[in-house]
């Protein structure tokens, strides 16, 4: 599941719950919408409620950080379980956006 708020100028999408194949099109395409339609510049993923993230949420992350930052913006993470912080630092995410331990956090990132 997936909630959008605008803080700070940014969108921020609390994303709740598990991420696998099932419900990542979804996600996606929520995120997409609310990126085009409400003309976005910078968003934060907060996992930080998240349960469960396979590859497919990194597939997320990747194409809303090239949307993103097609239109100028930056992306940032904020992120607690220690299973899905090491995912990501698996599949390199660090090195392209920061990751951090709190909402708070990522949005000064940015």
């Amino acid at each position: 599941m997936v909630k959008f708020t605008l803080m700070q100028r940014c969108l921020v999408a609390e994303v709740t719950g598990d991420v696998d194949q099932h419900n990542a099109a979804s996600i996606r395409e929520q995120t997409d919408i609310k990126i085009r339609c409400e003309n976005i510049k910078n968003l934060v993923f907060d996992f930080t409620n998240l349960d469960f993230m396979d590859s497919s949420g990194i597939g997320i992350i990747i194409g809303r950080y090239k949307l993103v930052t097609s239109l100028g913006g930056k992306v940032a993470i904020a992120v607690k379980k220690p299973t899905i912080k090491r995912l990501l630092e698996l599949s390199g995410i660090g090195r392209i956006m920061p990751v951090k331990d709190s909402l708070t956090d990522a949005l000064k990132t940015l």
